[in-house]
């Protein structure tokens, strides 16, 4: 049966890896793939392991929610919550963030951060920039960097504030380098 699908399945387009045409186990997985994936809400989280085989495969579009204040002695801070064990860099700090899900506009996303990752409401975002990262190691990764505003003060048992001088180590790498310096930039550090 299996091979009556696959070849159903364009039978005619030979593929990079098939030099001779017909039926492959990888043509035949590829299918079982696809159909599978239509079984998962697109607009639910997809788990760790499934979103990390399919984020290698497409460009990931991401929000990155960056939070500034000043404490008591003047010193800038940067809010930072610790990724859970099992996701992506996990255990390590990251700025407030999430991939856009499908059917998802910019509100949404911002809403989703609210709830989930500041526990409180963000107010206002600020466009800082765009970092494209072809290399990134879990899938071609778009990361737009927003300075966001909240009303009161967030609520994430695994966020904490940090001199944004001195980030705690584990930071992960592109929030060090890239999106935390670029929102310093914005808010006119």
């Amino acid at each position: 049966m299996l091979y009556l699908i696959a070849l159903c399945d364009n039978p005619d387009k030979q593929h990079p890896g098939n030099k001779g045409g017909g039926v492959t186990i990888m043509n035949i997985l590829r299918w079982l793939a696809a159909v599978l994936l239509n079984f998962i809400p697109a607009n639910k989280p997809l788990g760790t392991r499934l979103f990390n085989a399919v984020a290698r495969h497409s460009v990931g579009v991401s929000v990155e929610a960056v939070l500034f204040r000043r404490n008591k002695e003047g010193a800038i801070e940067v809010y930072l919550t610790k990724r859970k064990e099992n996701d992506a860099y996990g255990g390590q700090w990251h700025c407030p963030g999430s991939f856009f899900r499908a059917g998802e506009h910019l509100k949404d996303v911002f809403a989703r951060l609210s709830a989930e990752e500041f526990f409180t409401l963000i107010k206002t975002w600020r466009f800082v920039k765009d970092d494209f990262m072809p290399e990134e190691r879990y899938t071609v990764l778009l990361d737009r960097v927003y300075l966001v505003e909240i009303e009161g003060t967030p609520k994430n048992e695994r966020g904490d504030w940090f001199n944004v001088n001195s980030l705690p180590p584990g930071t992960v790498e592109s929030h060090a380098t890239l999106i935390i310096p670029a929102a310093k930039a914005a808010w006119g550090m």
